[in-house]
Parts: C-alpha cells; sequence; structure tokens
C-alpha cells in the first residue's frame, strides 16, 4: 500500500517557499516538498529577507514559521505580504494559543500547523489552501467580471434613459395625437390625442378598455376604427389614410402600425391628424370653381365668390371691388361682398372722399 508521501498533489507543480530560522529544517522541509512533487522555489531565515524576497519569486505557497528572531516576527510578514503577494499563507509555530490563533487569521493566513507535524499532514494542508486560493482567486475573477458587466449596466442604463427621454419628448411634444393600443385597450396616449379626443391625461390603466370605447363612441362609424384596430394587430399590417368623421363634424386621418417585441406584434399605434380645416378648404375650392366654370347670373357671381372666400379663409369680410372710370373720375364699386357670412348689395365708393365710407351688413 502506497503512503500518503509517495501520492502527487492535486495541484502538480505548485511553487512552495519557506520561511524558516533554522536552517536544518528549512533544508529537511525543502527535501520532503521536492519529494511530495512541489517545485520549491526559495527560503528565508529572516523577516526583511522573506518581503524582498517572495515577490520576487511567486509562490503559490509560503510555509511562515512565527518565531524568526530578532525583529519582525512570521505573522508580521504575513500582514505585510498581503499588499505584495498573493500567496496562500500557511503559520507554523511550536507553541499555540487562541490569540495567536486569531492574529495569524487577521494576517490573511489560509492555515495553521503546531510542529512537530507530520508531513501527510503538511501535504495535505497544503493542498487545501492551494484549493482555497484558487477559488478566492475565482471569485475575484468573478467579482471583476461583475464590476464590469454592472459598470457595463449602469452605461447601458443611462443610455436607455437618454433614448426614453428622447422618445418621450418626441411623443408628448409631436403635432399628430398618438395612441398605443394593447389586447385590453388604450394603454398609452400623448397630450395632442387626449386633446383631440377629450381624454382625461391622468387615466388609469384599468380603464383602458373604457378609453377605446370613449374613442369609439365619438366616430360616426365606430366599427371602422375598431376593426381596423384588431386588424393591424391580427394580420401584422399597416393603415394608412383612414379617414374616420367624429359626430361633432370633425375629420381626422388616422395611420395604423403594429407594435412589435420580439418579432411578436402586442398592440398597435395610431396617430391622429385633425383634416378638418383642409377638408372644408378642399370644399370650397371645390364650390369656387364650380362657380367659376357655371357661373350664375353675373350680378350674383362676384358676391357668391365673395361669399366663398369668406368661408374658406375663415374670416370676417371679403370685398370684390373693381375701378370705374366715370367722367374723369375714377369710384371703387365692389361687385361682390360678403360681411360675416351674409352677401352685402353693392356699393360705389369715392376713393378721394373722406372719410371712406364703412361697409356694414344689412341688420
Amino acid at each position: 500500500m502506497e503512503s500518503p508521501l509517495d501520492e502527487p498533489p492535486v495541484t502538480p507543480r505548485a511553487r512552495v517557499f519557506v520561511v524558516e530560522d533554522e536552517a536544518m529544517i528549512s533544508m529537511f522541509l525543502e527535501d520532503r516538498l521536492r519529494e511530495l512533487g512541489y517545485d520549491f522555489c526559495g527560503f528565508a531565515m529572516r523577516a526583511e529577507e522573506a518581503l524582498e524576497r517572495i515577490p520576487l519569486v511567486s509562490p503559490d505557497v509560503v510555509l511562515m514559521d512565527v518565531n524568526l528572531g530578532p525583529g519582525m516576527s512570521g505573522l508580521d510578514v504575513a500582514e505585510r505580504l498581503r499588499d505584495v503577494s498573493d500567496a496562500a499563507i500557511i503559520v507554523l509555530t511550536a507553541y499555540a494559543d487562541a490569540g495567536l490563533v486569531a492574529r495569524a487569521s487577521r494576517s490573511g493566513s489560509f492555515a495553521f500547523l503546531t510542529k512537530p507535524f507530520d508531513m501527510p499532514v503538511l501535504a495535505a494542508n497544503i493542498e487545501l489552501v492551494l484549493a482555497k486560493r484558487a477559488s478566492e482567486a475565482q471569485l475575484r475573477t468573478m467579482n471583476r467580471r461583475l464590476d464590469r458587466t454592472a459598470r457595463a449596466l449602469e452605461q447601458r442604463t443611462s443610455e436607455l434613459q437618454r433614448m426614453y427621454s428622447l422618445l418621450h419628448t418626441a411623443f408628448e411634444a409631436t403635432a399628430d395625437g398618438l395612441l398605443v393600443i394593447d389586447q385590453e385597450g388604450v394603454r398609452v396616449a400623448n397630450p395632442r390625442a387626449c386633446q383631440m379626443w377629450s381624454i382625461d391625461p391622468a387615466f388609469q390603466p384599468d380603464r383602458v378598455g373604457e378609453v377605446l370605447q370613449h374613442i369609439a363612441d365619438r366616430l360616426v362609424d365606430p366599427a371602422q376604427f375598431l376593426d381596423t384596430v384588431t386588424e393591424v394587430r391580427e394580420r401584422n399590417i399597416a393603415r394608412d389614410a383612414v379617414v374616420l368623421a367624429l359626430t361633432d363634424g370633425r375629420i381626422v386621418d388616422a395611420s395604423f402600425r403594429p407594435q412589435r417585441m420580439n418579432d411578436v406584434v402586442v398592440g398597435c399605434v395610431v396617430s391622429f391628424n385633425d383634416i378638418t380645416r383642409q377638408k372644408r378648404t378642399q370644399s370650397a375650392l371645390e364650390g369656387l370653381s364650380t362657380t367659376v366654370v357655371n357661373p350664375a347670373r353675373p350680378d350674383e357671381f362676384f358676391p357668391s365668390v365673395a361669399q366663398q372666400l369668406a368661408h374658406l379663409l375663415e374670416v370676417d369680410a371679403v370685398v370684390v371691388s373693381m375701378l370705374t372710370p366715370e367722367e374723369g373720375r375714377q369710384a371703387v364699386r365692389t361687385v361682390g361682398l360678403c360681411i360675416d357670412g351674409q352677401i352685402v348689395p353693392s356699393v360705389e365708393v369715392d376713393p378721394n372722399a373722406e372719410p371712406c365710407p364703412s361697409l356694414e351688413a344689412d341688420p
């Protein structure tokens, strides 16, 4: 049966340094360590010598005698080595008490052996401190990685916060009304949408279904809107130029886009543009062009043009006039006059007269 001395160490060729004030013991330990398969990388007999050599040879394990003669003790050396070496330290002493053990622990020592000791016990302790040292090194590496990951996450979080702030500002400031609609109802509405649809900006998430129904109730054809929302969500398609008529006479142009997360449609984003004035202008222009192409009697043509221009431009009065030279003087004759939406009979005005007569609609 093989003795423990014949068994190779778990960690091959670990480097061991000995700090011992007795040369014979250092030589004995050197021989035994080599027999055990360790790489004996040096020894020191005094504290100052140990502090100088150990950082240079970078051992994995230091066997540290407590009593090193006059001056610093082995525990003093162990405490100072913590700043310059990551070697695992095994404290060796001829006597032990609670205070010594406690100080050895505070110094960062990995193990504590009382002389005399058997070599198999020393070998076992060397392997234990090597395993502990490897675990601590691995833990330090993991901590460094975690620190880097935490810093990267912090930076990414900051970037996402800035991006969210930018998107939120754009969402709030856009002139179009915007709604985000999920399977339950309206989840988010920007200020313009709240204004267009008379939505309370502070609506609660548990009322999202009510908000969606509130919007539908304000439409001439609610099904057109609700069916389009469902179509966009279920078929993952976009819809543009959907004209919606409101019960109060307004007209909005709506665009629908599916909202995706990880290639899965989770909702629908709807933008609204109030085109009421545009539609009214278009209608007025069409009426005006009809008047020009198919004029009524001459005395009705210009008044009709004035009335339609007033409606088109949304102004209180429009005057269509012409200069009429008569007997060496010039006069201004209104051939079309509309005030407050009412056609006013034509009048003739002398531009040289003071003051110029006012134009008022008949009561």
